[in-house]
């Protein structure tokens, strides 16, 4: 009985104090909420001890990041993932609140070329979390790609684009350019006798414009009469040498790697004589020969001959011969063409 009468006591002692009695003395409330993409930890309703620190931590998806944070419907400023309630802001049976959203992250490039370059897009372009950019460039006349640079580290050379995949942080591309390197270049000069092409031509010809290290095929084709023998490739000369050759035609490949000037000479036949008359008595003997050959003419009148060379000069002239001289001629092959009073003729003779 006297135990009894102590609670008693001692409950009248703490109404008159002015003290109250009841479950949730001492604590504030908070409740959490969050937007898409991400969430709030702890999530929903919370007891807080008052006068404790309270912590909500801010979870946004992959790509996400926070937007806003509001509590009690006042934004806040808030550049750290999380959010501390203080304890000496927090009341006993008071209802607080907090809220987050996310938003996607965004990231920038930042794209730059030198005054004789393009790139598009070119500035600063910002891109969503994810995205894939792709970045086209190139040098103006004259110039050529030096350096492609992705964030400061140099890409393969050679190339005319860039991508960027998966974008998940800023990034930087320049494209910078130099002078394209002049090359030595040389002349291929290329002819044929006759110069007309009548007998037959060389693929190319004229003045080919070379640079150095490159190769240049040469074709020389003889060409095809309407009646007769075919004609023929008599001789091929390069920087003056003879080299070899195909009689009907074909390839010369000797021009490779160029490193100088070069010429070369092919001199085409018929082989009945070129613009000639047929007149199998004349005939010119010793053929080869050291320098002196005889005429054999039959009933024919020679009134002169011309010596012509592999280039198609005329290098001698004799009138009303019955022999010719050719030594003082250096060794080679040479038409030797007759004027008679039955026509034109011409023969090979070979200086040995």
């Amino acid at each position: 009985m006297k135990r009894i009468l102590s609670y008693v006591f001692l409950l009248l002692a703490i109404v008159v104090a002015g003290a109250s009695v009841n479950l949730y003395a001492g604590f504030a409330t908070i409740t959490s909420s969050a937007g898409p993409h991400g969430t709030i930890s702890p999530l929903g309703t919370q007891s807080v001890v008052e006068g404790a620190d309270f912590t909500f931590n801010f979870l946004p998806d992959l790509g996400f990041e926070v937007d806003e944070v509001t509590v009690d419907g006042s934004p806040e400023v808030v550049t750290v993932p999380y959010y501390t309630f203080k304890g000496s802001t927090l009341k006993a049976g008071e209802n607080y609140t907090i809220h987050v959203t996310f938003k996607v992250k965004t990231f920038h490039i930042i794209a730059s070329c030198d005054a004789n370059a393009f790139i598009n897009p070119e500035g600063d372009d910002e891109y969503n979390f994810g995205d894939e950019a792709v970045y086209n460039f190139g040098a103006n006349a004259g110039y050529q790609i030096k350096a492609v640079l992705v964030d400061g580290n140099v890409q393969t050379a050679g190339i005319n684009s860039y991508t960027f995949s998966n974008i998940n942080a800023n990034h930087t591309i320049e494209v910078t350019t130099e002078l394209v390197p002049v090359k030595d270049s040389f002349n291929i000069t290329i002819t044929f006798t006759p110069a007309d092409g009548s007998l037959g031509t060389t693929n190319p010809a004229g003045v080919i414009k070379m640079e150095i290290g490159e190769n240049l095929p040469v074709f020389y084709t003889p060409g095809v009469p309407v009646s007769g023998s075919p004609y023929e490739v008599a001789s091929v000369t390069v920087d003056g040498a003879a080299v070899p050759f195909g009689v009907y035609g074909g390839e010369y490949d000797g021009f490779i790697n160029i490193q100088a000037n070069h010429t070369m000479h092919v001199v085409f036949i018929n082989p009945d004589g070129i613009n000639d008359v047929t007149i199998p008595e004349l005939n010119i003997f010793p053929n080869p020969t050291t320098g002196k050959a005889t005429i054999e003419a039959g009933d024919n009148i020679i009134n002169s001959v011309e010596i012509i060379n592999m280039v198609g000069n005329v290098v001698m002239t004799i009138n009303n011969p019955s022999a010719i001289d050719i030594s003082n001629l250096e060794n080679g092959l040479y038409f030797v063409r007759f004027y008679t009073n039955n026509g034109t003729t011409t023969r090979q003779i070979v200086k040995k």
